[in-house]
């Protein structure tokens, strides 16, 4: 039995109103397939989670929903939309937006690096995105270039939110003493094992606008242990130093994003956008309004509150 055999067969039980077109991509823990409603047509991207959670005593099912529900209210512009998730034969699936692109990681191997307006131009789609989900109180954890997709207007929509950080808690333990992020973007308080918040992922967008205006990531160790290193000890004079002069007056952003103590960052999203505003102009910086809400999370709640076939899980 082929992979696409296997996935179809493995989602006939709950979706089978979805037909499975072909692999999108493969990560350390999920398989992501481009489908298509059959009755809607609407495309969407089916995120498989491939683990075996039994190996994780720390992965909980219910921890992972309750997350993707939050994740699901959610609904912006940059922010790519969680339709549902459910499981079948004990693995985890989600279905999302489909963005017609690639991700930011895939365009800077093609690229090597950006030029400040496009690099500005994704820094502030991935900010207004980090704004309201702060608003909403969600926190992502794993801002870096894997979870930013741009798509073929060159819009960045930022996916994954609060997924990476369930999904890392329960592949390294607990946050409480163990590290959850990726090791080239996270914080230094994430390496201190410490309760991130908004400012964390201020932070990695710093590291993130680092790579999109050099194409390398600001930290570059032999190992996770030696780059958890270089976050708590590298001085932003030695990582601004090897930024292109045409940055221009990002440095000065880059710099304050990547600052070590939370404190002396940006403390929101919205505080950034201020900047970047006052640094560019509004005519580089558009302010859009925030999307009304209501409705998405109208049907988000029908949708929770059917019955699933066969009875709910105990």
């Amino acid at each position: 039995m082929t992979m696409m055999e296997s996935a179809s067969t493995f989602l006939l039980g709950r979706l089978g109103s979805y037909r499975l077109k072909h692999l999108l991509g493969t990560g350390a823990t999920s398989q992501v397939y481009l489908a298509e409603h059959i009755f809607l047509k609407r495309a969407a991207a089916i995120k498989i989670l491939t683990c075996d959670f039994a190996e994780w005593p720390d992965f909980d099912l219910e921890i992972f929903e309750n997350t993707a529900v939050g994740a699901a209210r959610l609904n912006h512009p940059n922010i790519v939309t969680l339709y549902d998730i459910d499981e079948e034969r004990a693995r985890p699936f989600l279905v999302m937006e489909y963005v017609d692109g690639q991700s930011l990681h895939a365009l800077l191997r093609k690229k090597g690096r950006l030029s400040p307006t496009q690099a500005l131009s994704i820094l502030c789609d991935v900010a207004r995105a980090l704004r309201h989900a702060h608003a909403e109180g969600i926190v992502h954890c794993d801002i870096k270039p894997g979870n930013i997709l741009i798509d073929r207007k060159g819009n960045a929509k930022v996916t994954d939110f609060g997924l990476s950080r369930a999904l890392n808690q329960a592949e390294r333990g607990s946050l409480d003493g163990m590290v959850a992020g990726t090791p080239a973007y996270i914080s230094p308080e994430q390496v201190l094992a410490r309760r991130p918040d908004q400012r964390s992922d201020l932070y990695s967008l710093g590291a993130t606008l680092f790579e999109m205006l050099t194409g390398e990531a600001p930290f570059r160790g032999s190992s996770d242990s030696a780059l958890f290193d270089l976050h708590l000890t590298e001085t932003r004079g030695m990582i601004l130093n090897r930024l292109p002069a045409e940055a221009g007056p990002l440095r000065q952003v880059v710099g304050r994003l990547l600052a070590r103590y939370p404190k002396d960052r940006y403390q929101t999203a919205g505080e950034l956008l201020a900047d970047l505003r006052f640094l560019f102009g509004r005519a580089k910086v558009v302010v859009r309004p925030p999307p009304d809400i209501h409705a998405h999370l109208i049907r988000i709640g029908e949708r929770r509150s059917r019955p699933r076939p066969g009875g709910s899980r105990s």
